[in-house]
């Protein structure tokens, strides 16, 4: 777990181009102005997990011939497993999955985790046990010292994949007095001895509600540092509603630049439980590409469109944007460049090449759009249209939705296997031409093609 990039265990649990613009209609949604950070830094020491907690064999599901009971809990070296049997007494095969990127509805003590991974074929009459692991190492970030409740969820599907979802189900211990401390995470990570354990620095705090959305509550915000000095960004979100949520942080703006289109990361969280969504700001523009921006991987702000949908992935109300404010961020950016299209909306800005064969493995032609319009503008290019001197290419490239008065980031990316074969390499570059587009709500252009003199 010292990688911490995985920033924390996947930024404390992924610490794991364009941004859309945010609904008018923004009655669900409130945006507090605070930063005022109420830092909490505790004893130097780390506390062990508290390993005398048990369970009481308990069945979690009986329905139609399929059983699952929890056990017992058994604690190793690095985490505890929660003993599972599966039982299938219909008469077809059954698989059980908990924990998978498609369905992970798993928690301790009030705060959604990852850990918890099932999957698990039984055959008809067939009985199997298997272990769900949960990390010391993770749970200890979240400040859980002793397991007072488990929930866990399951997708239990049969060969045509038709799915049944169990939703989260709760299994106390030994130790369940009924007080979860919901505040655990945020006061843990700023703990002096989980800091020097881990080795990271918190560069800044605010654990006072920023955002109130369609029933759910950004309770903090952390930006932390870790030893590589990769920075990443956490925020905890509180489902306030009877009914499992989906939160995700998307359209990410560093500064005043858009710098990734879509959505970053979500999470479920769980009636009355705490989701850290998390986010390595290192991750969001290749170090690489950042200076050519004038951006680095410290912003002085960072804003982010929150939304929620529930598990059929429909939206339960407008997005908000959430801007975090970095004290001892850099405000800097740049919007010069050579401007390749120009009108009442927007500038197209030519912003140079990158090729670093080794860690890139390909050639990237980077741009920014200006929007100078009263509204926002989504921009893309023709997939089948680039063509690098005289010869058409295959290209990966981000389109953009940038805001009012913002800039937003657009790049293609070109294998370099591809300019080879054409006899091309990147400093032979001389011509780029493409098809580039835009709309807005009063503001469109169709199939402008772009033609770019590199030679100089």
């Amino acid at each position: 777990m010292k990688k911490l990039f995985v920033l924390l265990s996947g930024l404390l649990i992924a610490i794991s181009s364009g941004c859309a613009s945010t609904p008018s209609n923004q009655s669900s949604t409130t945006v507090v102005e605070t930063n005022e950070a109420t830092p909490v830094v505790v004893e130097a020491s780390v506390d062990e997990l508290d390993r005398s907690t048990k369970i009481e064999p308990t069945v979690l599901y009986d329905q139609d011939g399929i059983k699952i009971t929890a056990n017992e809990l058994v604690y190793g070296n690095y985490g505890v497993d929660l003993m599972l049997t599966f039982e299938n007494s219909s008469e077809i095969p059954v698989n059980f999955v908990a924990g998978s990127i498609g369905y992970s509805v798993n928690s301790v003590n009030g705060y959604m985790v990852e850990d918890g991974y099932v999957n698990v074929d039984v055959e008809p009459d067939k009985v199997a046990n298997e272990a769900m692991n949960f990390s010391y190492d993770n749970l200890m970030l979240y400040g859980i010292y002793t397991i007072k409740q488990i929930q866990v969820g399951f997708d239990i599907s049969d060969e045509d994949y038709n799915s049944i979802y169990t939703g989260p189900i709760q299994i106390s211990t030994s130790a369940d007095d009924g007080v979860i401390e919901t505040k655990g995470y945020v006061e843990n990570i700023q703990s002096a001895g989980i800091q020097n354990k881990y080795g990271y620095t918190i560069d800044y705090v605010n654990n006072q509600t920023v955002m109130e959305i369609n029933g759910v509550t950004i309770q903090s915000e952390v930006i932390i540092t870790n030893p590589d000095g990769k920075k990443g960004l956490t925020l905890e979100a509180v489902n306030t509603t009877d009914q499992p949520v989906k939160v995700s942080l998307r359209n990410i703006y560093f500064n005043d630049v858009c710098a990734h289109d879509g959505t970053w990361t979500t999470t479920t969280v769980n009636p009355g439980k705490v989701g850290v969504l998390t986010m390595t700001l290192d991750n969001v523009v290749n170090e690489l590409l950042l200076p050519y921006y004038g951006l680095t991987n410290n912003p002085s702000t960072i804003t982010v469109t929150v939304g929620t949908e529930n598990m059929d992935y429909d939206e339960t109300g407008p997005t908000g944007d959430l801007i975090i404010t970095n004290p001892n961020g850099d405000t800097s950016y740049d919007g010069d460049g050579t401007i390749v299209y120009s009108d009442d909306a927007i500038d197209l800005i030519y912003k140079g090449m990158v090729n670093e064969d080794d860690i890139l493995e390909s050639t990237h032609l980077m741009f920014l759009v200006n929007n100078k319009s009263g509204e926002t503008i989504h921009t893309s290019v023709d997939y089948d249209s680039l063509s690098i001197n005289g010869y058409m290419m295959d290209t990966v490239f981000g389109s953009v939705e940038v805001k009012p008065g913002l800039f937003g980031i657009m790049e293609f990316s070109v294998d370099g296997e591809d300019l080879s074969a054409n006899g091309i390499s990147p400093d032979t570059i001389s011509n780029v031409e493409f098809r580039f587009d835009y709309d807005g709500d009063t503001y469109e252009l169709n199939d402008q093609t772009i033609t770019m003199d590199l030679s100089e």
